[in-house]
């Protein structure tokens, strides 16, 4: 696997496992949300932040067992998520 890229100094860290929890809240399936647990689960233990997860390639995604459809829905939310984050 490639090494993974390095975060930005200019992006405060956001907490992985909140972002994932943000996530699985919004998800009415039940598969979905075990989905994206088991994504945490991969990204954790290769200490990637949710800054990090927006940059990465799919072939991160494919290596970590991560399907197409949640890498997706981790990437396209990490904006929208900062910004509200950014708010409170």
């Amino acid at each position: 696997m490639e090494s993974s890229p390095v975060s930005s100094d200019s992006d405060p860290e956001v907490e992985l496992p909140k972002y994932i929890e943000h996530l699985k809240k919004k998800e009415k399936k039940p598969k979905r949300q075990a989905s994206l647990h088991h994504a945490m689960e991969k990204l954790l233990d290769q200490d990637l932040s949710v800054s990090q997860i927006r940059r990465l390639k799919d072939s991160h995604f494919k290596a970590m067992d991560i399907s197409m459809g949640i890498q997706m829905k981790l990437q396209d939310n990490v904006k929208p998520y900062k910004r509200k984050f950014k708010e409170i």
